[in-house]
Formats: C-alpha cells, sequence, structure tokens
C-alpha cells in the first residue's frame, strides 16, 4: 500500500492524493443525479441542470486530474502552480455563488469546498512568504524545507 502513496516529503502530496480521490467520486455523482448539486445550489435548485451538472463534473475531473498529478510531482513548479489554481478557481467559483449571484447557501455542500481551498490556499501563501514553498519546489530533497504543512 505505501508504495500508492506519494513519496515526496510532507503531508501535502498526500493531501492532494485524498482531495483528488474525493473529487472523483463527486464527478460520478455529477453524471448520475442532480441530488448533491442542488444542496450546493440550494437557494435556486431549479436552475442545476442535467447539463450544468455534467459540466461542472468536467470540471471537477479536470481538477482531480491536475491534483491528483501533483500528488506524484508535487516537486514540479508548474504542476504544483497550476494545481494551486484549482483552488484558487473552486474558492472564486464557490464564494461568487454565495456572495454574488446568491444560488448557494451556508451548508455542508458549499463550506466543505470553500474551506479545503482557503485552508490550503492560506498555507501556500505563509509559506510563499517565508521562502518555503520555492525551496521546496527547487530543491525538493531536503525533509526540512516543507514543516510547515507536515
Amino acid at each position: 500500500m505505501s508504495g500508492f502513496l506519494p513519496q515526496a516529503v510532507g503531508l501535502l502530496p498526500k493531501w492532494q492524493l485524498v482531495v483528488s480521490s474525493l473529487a472523483v467520486f463527486n464527478t460520478i455523482q455529477n453524471f448520475l443525479t442532480l441530488s448533491l448539486t442542488k444542496r450546493i445550489y440550494n437557494k435556486e435548485p431549479h436552475n442545476v441542470t442535467a447539463l450544468q451538472s455534467r459540466t461542472f463534473a468536467i470540471w471537477t475531473l479536470t481538477s482531480a486530474i491536475l491534483r491528483f498529478y501533483c500528488a506524484y510531482h508535487v516537486n514540479e513548479k508548474v504542476v504544483y502552480d497550476l494545481t494551486m489554481w484549482t483552488y484558487v478557481l473552486a474558492f472564486g467559483h464557490f464564494t461568487s455563488e454565495f456572495l454574488i449571484y446568491r444560488t448557494a447557501g451556508l451548508g455542508p455542500g458549499l463550506l466543505s469546498p470553500v474551506i479545503v481551498a482557503m485552508y490550503l490556499f492560506v498555507l501556500h501563501c505563509i509559506a510563499s512568504a517565508l521562502g518555503v514553498a520555492g525551496m521546496y519546489l527547487t530543491q525538493a530533497r531536503s525533509s526540512e524545507t516543507f514543516k510547515l504543512v507536515r
């Protein structure tokens, strides 16, 4: 089993694997049913259509693929940066649906992706401010470089 887990230092690669796996589940459910998606956009569930759900599924699958790849290639700056952008985009989408478009209400369907995206973005900003993320991405061999997310 340990051979399947990402071998890079720290918890970030393993976290990416977990989030990616959950996104695959979310992709499947978006193809099969509208019920869970309607829980996210619970202020206007009539706007959740099969087409919108399938589009959301493809976006989620794209994010899952990037996050899965990052779990095993976290030391590659381009992969890391693109993966972090998936969280920024998710945060922006869900926050705008709540604050601007008013289609999403507070609840587990909305809070879960917002908290995950915000948590990773804050850790990324702290690591970048401390110069830790850059060291991690360029040196990638030192076990001391990414202590922040362990």
